[in-house]
């Protein structure tokens, strides 16, 4: 196709450029950086570790930090910061190495003040070395041993009961490494390398003359750089010693990465990983980073600490980008069509067209001398007649057929010309000024143009078939159903639409328009619905909707890509799937502003017309299946500001007032797309809020408090809550029975009152007899 296309320009006069290699999709991985402007305290990331709740530490010359993929906590000395030790931080801030063992404790090696303990949210300090020596690694090799390497010696630390015997403690090391699955370490420095286990200490032989400045270990290897920069690979099995290579940069830095491979990084080659063999692999997107630590999380990112650049995420791009050659990736992607057979035509800027051929290989095709414009607006390839149509941003429809690029018609006076044929076979155009059906013969020329009248004021931007008969057009002032040339049927700003539609998809399931800035409609029955941000929508503008094979929706706007995975959408909101940056998009805002901006093709692909390039999403390579939830977290808990410790919640008294509980989010997959809510009171109605919610209770309820809360992304379903119980127990005084006692109580003394005294004064008939006596005696007084 490439050279018949090239021979067929050529012969008719017209260049064609053959541009030299393939346009491959460029995947690659996406590099993220975090410093001191997204709270990192210091610059320097020397250790890495991710906990079993899912948090990412990090050890750094400015304390210990806490990453939930979207905040930083500091954790920083109390002794320096605050002059005393309350159990709420490390001793120093100077941090060198981190773990975690299997009872969730957080190790915490220091450069000045020993080892550091995190459990249950308070820090302990250990006794060894009296709290003042310096510990770069943390060695594991069971539940029970731990070794701890410093420049002072190495000790070997009983977890459970946390004492501590010191070895080697005459040498001064500068490394360490544990075998994988074996209780043996290794420990080297000025004064050579020595192997730790259960049978005690031994000397192992080093190539003649060498001392060790790195150790790294994977299985049934060690690896280690020496101090005359030499990489040698020993196997202990054998004593085998074989050196991989020479004259490493003075920088270089030997490391095990947190799945066990090992790497190499130094200033002048960046970051690359060590096979068995000891072949160097460069990793796509860190040739200019100088990694200290490595850590992959297993939900796709690898973490990278640095000496002196901070923390960078490295993340396999799900979304390649495609380029015009040439141009240095500039050049805005315009319009995109398939040929049925794997090859591809693009529109870049107005540089004319672009054929890609199955192989990768590129053919420019100009468009000025044939069409008067170089400025596409929209393709439509005819398969039968293997014919491609091209409309122009001045009006002009060009046709491309057995080598000849011609122009076929102009609309006067028109605007981004927009071609297109819908499933009865009738050629439609649109533009600024309205919509022209077609007559067009089976030689390809344009007989005749017949207006609609109902739409001929609609700035067109789609036309697609309508489910009922005739088709849609889309445009500014709405959307119009047409059929044998007449408008039957319209939804515009009278009727609530938001003004400028700009994408349509009718199906059984009613009537889809995405708009420029008024989110996503749905009309069924009559009825119109609107999607916003408000509504869980991640952009309001929805320039672009194609339908895959499972019948989702691949969305694209000014905010990147999002995929609608169900529909219809119930009272929560959209189930989305969002798609930018971190998937691989460089830039995120999709360029909408031609009729052939989006296309799906026969395989699966999609294309994107983005401000620079195209978006390219292969149906095998992104898994847009709802993900594991993200984990929710209770930050802290504070009554009337006083902190509240949520590992053991005390009883609050009668005065408790202005209780807060603040909720985190842990999502290290997608930190950018999580949502949480929450709610106070079993069988209460759930509060959807964003993540770092802050909840306040100024009145706090009586007897038993629930509170729970609970996380998701955009896309997937709710994760399990967590639970906070919170007792208030009710004072006696407060009690419903203690008040109904007392009413009854004085009933009962009010009755006994009055018994007592009918029986004193006998019964009512001779009381009144007195009465009437003492009247008498009274008046005969008188």
């Amino acid at each position: 196709m490439r050279m018949w296309l090239a021979w067929a320009l050529v012969a008719m006069g017209l260049p064609a450029f053959a541009l030299p290699g393939p346009l491959d999709p460029t995947y690659g991985n996406a590099l993220r950086h975090y410093g001191d402007a997204e709270g990192l305290p210091q610059v320097s990331v020397n250790a890495i570790v991710q906990s079993r709740d899912g948090f990412l530490w990090l050890g750094t010359f400015g304390g210990l930090v806490r990453f939930d993929g979207r905040d930083f906590r500091v954790y920083g000395s109390v002794d320096h910061v605050h002059g005393g030790d309350h159990g709420l931080g490390p001793a120093s801030n100077r941090i060198l190495s981190l773990h975690e063992d299997r009872q969730g404790r957080l190790w915490i090696g220091t450069q000045d003040a020993g080892i550091s303990l995190l459990e249950r949210g308070r820090f302990r300090h250990l006794r060894l070395c009296e709290g003042r020596c310096q510990i770069d690694r943390l060695l594991p090799v069971d539940d029970r041993t731990l070794w701890a390497q410093g420049a002072q010696g190495i000790y070997r630390i009983d977890m459970r009961s946390l004492q501590a015997e010191r070895f080697l403690g005459a040498r001064a090391l500068l490394a360490s490494a544990q075998l994988p699955g074996e209780d043996t370490v290794y420990a080297g420095g000025d004064d050579g390398l020595w192997r730790l286990g259960p049978q005690g200490v031994a000397p192992v032989r080093l190539p003649e003359g060498r001392t060790v400045r790195h150790l790294a270990a994977s299985p049934g290897l060690l690896w280690l750089v020496t101090h005359d920069r030499m990489l040698y690979r020993h196997r202990p099995a054998t004593g085998e010693w074989t050196r991989v290579r020479s004259a490493l940069p003075l920088d270089t830095r030997l490391g095990t990465a947190g799945d066990g491979r090992v790497f190499l990084s130094d200033d002048v080659h960046g970051l690359r990983m060590l096979d068995d063999a000891g072949r160097e692999h460069p990793v796509s997107g860190a040739s200019t980073l100088h990694a200290a630590t490595v850590h992959p999380d297993g939900l796709g990112n690898t973490w990278i600490g640095t000496p002196t650049h901070g923390l960078w995420r490295l993340r396999p791009r799900d979304v390649a980008m495609l380029h015009a050659p040439g141009f240095g990736g500039r050049a805005p992607g315009r319009v995109v069509e398939d040929d049925g057979r794997g090859g591809l035509w693009l529109g870049f800027g107005c540089e004319g067209l672009w054929y890609r051929a199955p192989s990768g290989e590129v053919t420019r095709l100009p468009l000025e001398d044939a069409m008067q414009d170089a400025c596409t607006a929209s393709l439509f390839y005819d398969a039968a007649q293997a014919t491609l149509w091209i409309g122009s941003s001045t009006g002009g429809l060009g046709r491309l057929r057995d080598g000849r690029l011609e122009l076929a018609w102009q609309w006067p006076g028109a605007k981004m010309l927009g071609i297109w044929r819908s499933r009865d076979g009738t050629w439609w155009a649109g533009s600024s000024q309205g919509v022209r059906r077609l007559d067009i013969d089976a030689d390809g020329t344009v007989q005749a143009a017949h207006a609609i009248p109902g739409v001929a004021d609609v700035n067109v931007a789609r036309l697609a078939d309508a489910h009922a008969g005739g088709i849609w057009v889309v445009g500014d002032r709405g959307v119009f159903r047409v059929r044998d040339d007449v408008v039957v049927e319209q939804w515009t700003a009278s009727d609530g639409l938001p003004a400028f539609a700009r994408a349509v998809h009718d199906g059984e399931d009613g009537l889809w328009v995405g708009t420029y800035g008024g989110g996503l409609v749905h009309i069924h029955q009559g009825r119109m619905r609107r999607y916003t941000t408000a509504d869980g929508l991640s952009d309001d503008t929805v320039s672009c909707i194609l339908t895959d094979r499972r019948g989702r929706f691949w969305m694209a706007g000014n905010a990147g890509l999002s995929v609608l995975l169900e529909r219809p959408i119930d009272a929560s909101g959209p189930r989305l799937r969002t798609i930018g940056a971190a998937e691989g998009l460089d830039p995120v805002e999709f360029n909408g502003v031609t009729f052939s901006a989006c296309h799906i093709d026969a395989q699966g692909n999609k294309a994107f017309a983005m401000m620079r390039g195209f978006g390219w999403v292969e149906p095998g390579r992104l898994d847009v299946a709802a993900r594991y939830p993200p984990r929710p977290y209770v930050d802290r808990v504070t009554l009337s500001g006083r902190p509240l410790d949520p590992y053991a919640l005390p009883t609050l008294g009668v005065d408790a007032a202005n209780l807060e509980i603040v909720v985190g989010v842990i999502g290290l997959a997608d930190p950018e797309r999580t949502r949480m809510r929450y709610r106070v009171g079993e069988g209460a109605e759930w509060v959807e809020a964003d993540a770092g919610r802050s909840v306040l209770l100024p009145d706090v309820p009586w007897g038993e408090l629930r509170f729970e809360a609970q996380a998701r992304y955009f896309d997937g379903g709710w994760s399990e809550p967590v639970t906070l119980r919170f007792l208030r127990p009710i004072p006696w005084y407060r009690r419903d029975w203690i008040w109904l006692a007392a009413s009854l109580a004085g009933l009962l003394c009010l009755l006994w009152a009055t018994r007592e005294r009918r029986g004193e004064d006998g019964d009512y008939d001779a009381l009144i007899e007195r009465a009437r006596a003492r009247l008498q005696d009274g008046h005969t007084l008188g």
